[in-house]
């Protein structure tokens, strides 16, 4: 059996009323909400006033910018020159060793082997297209 201390009792006391301002606070919501929506009656408008549909023609329109295809340099074959003539080859960080290993996927043979340091992640390029690079946490 444990004991319950001044202060235990208290907290129990804060958790209850915090408790029940919530449910009291959830189960107010969707009736504000339901009061604060207009109802069919004055959907008509203020003091008998009637609703005019305005054709879309009429409505003021914001200058559109041209539209751009943000994909249009990335396409097959669109490479920088300094991608042009570097051979089609995977480059596979070894996530619990210390290198990458170039494997060719024609043949499907690792051809080569990089020592970096330890647990390399991901090979990424420079900026420039002319290094990769290996990165680890």
């Amino acid at each position: 059996m444990s004991r319950v201390t001044k202060s235990g009792s208290t907290r129990v006391r804060r958790n209850r009323r915090v408790a029940v301002l919530t449910a009291l606070t959830l189960l107010a919501v969707p009736v504000v909400w339901k009061r604060s929506q207009p109802d069919a009656s004055s959907a008509a408008g203020v003091q008998g006033q009637q609703r005019v549909a305005v054709p879309p023609s009429a409505l003021p329109t914001l200058p559109s910018a041209p539209a751009r295809n943000v994909y249009a340099h990335v396409g097959v074959g669109a490479f920088t020159a300094a991608t042009r003539s570097v051979p089609y080859l995977l480059y596979v960080p070894e996530s619990a060793g210390t290198g990458v290993d170039v494997v060719d996927p024609v043949a499907l043979k690792v051809i080569g082997h990089y020592t970096t340091g330890l647990d390399p992640q991901h090979v990424v390029p420079s900026y420039d297209l002319t290094t990769l690079w290996a990165t680890n946490d």
